[in-house]
């Protein structure tokens, strides 16, 4: 009753660590205290004010224990965080994989292949006798991935272990957004989350 009642009290000052510290001592109890309206309102407030590790860690140390009303609010809030802070430190798009094509110069292209066009220039004799069809242009295209991503969720990977696997997998997932990707999900057996076929929002 005392972890509850100071739980509750850890609501009402919108202190998340509190929360999570009597989580780690009596887990059902402080859990009881925030499966409730006032807890409800305080996980929202949380969302929008705090950084989003401390939530996240609260939906790892919850998400057995909380009724599936509270659980699914959790669960939402956990993957909003995620997403965030995966955009925040990822860059759109993969560096590697680029294929450059020659292919006929026309203006606006950003580049062109010198040595090529060079050698167009001295096959023609007279530079003023060049046009846009002697100067061989460089297309990039960014060559299309099939990548698994193995997120292992076993009961070895807890807290911040499990937080930093969930992130690493988000962030992967937003950057092999425009290139075909699976993730399995691994404990005792293998969930398929996204088959590399499957066309889902990130």
């Amino acid at each position: 009753m005392d972890v509850k009642e100071l739980t509750k009290t850890a609501l009402k000052y919108n202190n998340p660590k509190a929360v999570i510290a009597l989580m780690k001592t009596n887990l059902y109890a402080a859990s009881s205290a925030l499966s409730t309206d006032e807890g409800a309102s305080f996980l929202s407030k949380q969302e929008q004010i705090t950084p989003g590790n401390a939530l996240i860690e609260l939906f790892f140390m919850v998400r057995t224990t909380a009724p599936p009303k509270y659980k699914k609010l959790l669960k939402k809030i956990a993957r909003n965080v995620i997403m965030k802070t995966s955009i925040k430190i990822s860059g759109r798009g993969m560096q590697k994989g680029i294929k450059r094509k020659r292919i006929q110069y026309h203006p606006g292209m950003a580049e062109f292949d010198l040595q090529m066009s060079l050698s167009n220039l001295m096959e023609l004799g007279n530079v003023l006798n060049m046009s846009y069809r002697d100067i061989i242009g460089v297309q990039r295209k960014q060559m299309k991935k099939n990548v698994v991503l193995i997120l292992d969720t076993s009961g070895s990977m807890y807290g911040k272990s499990l937080l930093n696997a969930a992130l690493t997998t988000s962030v992967l997932s937003y950057v092999m957004d425009k290139h075909r990707y699976a993730v399995v999900l691994f404990n005792s057996n293998a969930l398929v989350l996204k088959k590399i076929e499957d066309e889902v929002a990130i």
